[in-house]
């Protein structure tokens, strides 16, 4: 429904909804199907979903600057 309204409508979309996997999310993206991704349960299980999401994604460094201090005793 988000690809729809975002090329007829020609504004900007979310999708939310059981999207867990982050090659999922990404692939929405990569396929202009949306513009944002919206990620509640999956975040909620686990807070630090965006950061694992990330790291399977292959990008190495997603802490704000204000956290890299921290980030490495992990």
């Amino acid at each position: 429904m988000a690809n729809v309204i975002k090329h007829q409508a020609n504004i900007a979309t979310a999708v939310v909804g059981r999207i867990i996997d982050p090659k999922d999310a990404e692939a929405i993206l990569k396929e202009d199907k949306a513009d944002y991704i919206l990620v509640g349960r999956a975040h909620l299980n686990n807070s630090g979903w965006l950061n694992h999401a990330a790291r399977k994604l292959g990008v190495s460094n997603v802490w704000a600057n204000q956290y890299e201090r921290g980030q490495r005793a992990f």
